[in-house]
């Protein structure tokens, strides 16, 4: 039922029409970094570990954490993470942008978050709504068929 509901949560934080946040205390290993990829924005503490350490258990990440993680960080970086299982700190996570923002604690992520949300929510519903769309389907598009520049013309 766990791994039904990873691979396809009830409301999934790509198919919400609002952004999603989420804040990270310790760690996101396994599905959990695989839930943690599916959200809009990260914000960890300090102390936070993300990792896919399913191959050191001879499996590969079953959540879709092998197409997710792509579209986060570097190709490169995401098979050499998937290949090893190694983990990264929260610094580490931030500098590859996995994470929007690392802060001190728990308490300071937890206010972060909080203050991106009432950010957004001051922006009109309609064009945050679009804005994800727009953003979510162009990592669907192919950009061979590009609209000319006004040069070409």
């Amino acid at each position: 039922f766990f791994f039904l509901m990873i691979r396809r949560p009830p409301r999934s934080t790509q198919s919400r029409s609002s952004a999603a946040s989420d804040v990270y205390k310790r760690q996101a290993l396994g599905g959990g970094l695989e839930l943690a990829i599916s959200c809009d924005l990260r914000v960890a503490s300090k102390s936070s570990i993300f990792g896919l350490p399913e191959t050191s258990l001879a499996i590969i990440p079953g959540a879709g954490g092998t197409q997710k993680l792509t579209r986060v960080i570097s190709t490169g970086l995401a098979k050499e993470l998937i290949y090893t299982g190694r983990r990264l700190s929260a610094e580490e996570s931030l500098q590859y942008g996995l994470l929007n923002y690392v802060e001190e604690n728990y308490e300071k992520a937890y206010n972060k978050s909080i203050e991106l949300s009432e950010a957004i929510l001051k922006k009109g519903p309609i064009a945050i709504r679009q804005a994800k769309q727009a953003v979510n389907a162009s990592l669907e598009t192919c950009l061979l068929y590009t609209s000319p520049s006004p040069r070409d013309s």
